[in-house]
């Protein structure tokens, strides 16, 4: 389409990478503001992708990843937008299936990166949910008992037939 408004020349050849690499600058700043409902850290999100090397080389020079990158950026921000408008999920869909269409890694990271987003917010059932929230609740009592390597206060030492318990400053004088 570029060649056909600008002639055959460099800059219609670029024009179609530079555009979608902008396009994709200004998706990055939407999907992160409705993930992390911050607009400072979707600014910011934005702005690194924008002074990134390796974005702003791909834009110029008219790869095939760049328009990749956009769709799945795109998709990305379309199944978040489905969440709340299920007919979105349409509009996802076709844009995971057009980055594989852009460009060969698209072809294994679409795919892959769709099953994630659907196995990740898919609706739990209510059964699993009380497990989950009584393990959660098991594993809780055993950090606050202190037997964790994260709080650092008792640490286990196996000897050959028990396991010592002992605190992390006897620790570092044996």
């Amino acid at each position: 389409i570029p060649v056909k408004f600008f002639g055959l020349n460099e800059f219609s050849i670029r024009f179609a990478s530079a555009f979608f690499g902008s396009l994709t600058i200004l998706l990055t700043y939407l999907l992160v503001l409705r993930i992390f409902k911050n607009k400072t850290v979707a600014l910011l999100s934005s702005l690194l992708l924008a002074v990134s090397p390796w974005h702003t080389m791909l834009s110029r020079a008219a790869f095939e990843a760049n328009l990749a990158t956009f769709f799945i950026v795109l998709g990305v921000y379309l199944f978040f937008v489905s969440l709340e408008k299920k007919s979105f999920l349409v509009f996802s869909l076709v844009s995971f299936i057009l980055s594989m269409y852009a460009f060969n890694t698209a072809r294994i990271v679409s795919p892959l990166l769709v099953i994630g987003l659907f196995f990740a917010y898919r609706p739990i059932p209510q059964k699993i949910k009380e497990v989950l929230i009584e393990q959660n609740k098991l594993f809780k009592q055993k950090i606050d008992f202190g037997i964790s390597l994260n709080y650092g206060d008792i640490i286990a030492k196996q000897e050959p037939e028990c396991f010592k318990f002992m605190g992390m400053g006897d620790l570092m004088m044996q």
